[in-house]
């Protein structure tokens, strides 16, 4: 996995210090969306109202604001998206399944 990350967000203050994060539900189970690339990005949201939400953002940044419970999918979108979790963001293993 690359070094930098899209997640979709926003900043909580006009100072750029409180990032919110995006997640969404899907048969029942939150999620936190993340994707490969600022080209994967704008392909899997289009149309979906968060085309000017995303967000780069260092993955090491990324797993130290996690708590260790969320479930995030990489290109959830994509034709293969997969499931991870914070531990999975260290080792760049393939994750919990798909």
């Amino acid at each position: 996995m690359r070094d930098e990350i899209i997640v979709i967000g926003g900043w909580d203050d006009d100072s750029g210090r409180s990032l919110r994060l995006q997640n969404f539900v899907a048969n029942g189970e939150s999620f936190i969306p993340i994707f490969s690339d600022e080209a994967s990005f704008r392909q899997q949201v289009q149309g979906s109202g968060f085309e000017d939400a995303g967000i780069a953002i260092d993955r090491n940044l990324l797993v130290s604001v996690l708590h260790g419970d969320e479930l995030l999918v990489l290109d959830p979108g994509g034709p293969s998206p997969v499931k991870l979790r914070k531990a999975d963001l260290f080792d760049g293993s393939s994750g919990v399944g798909s």
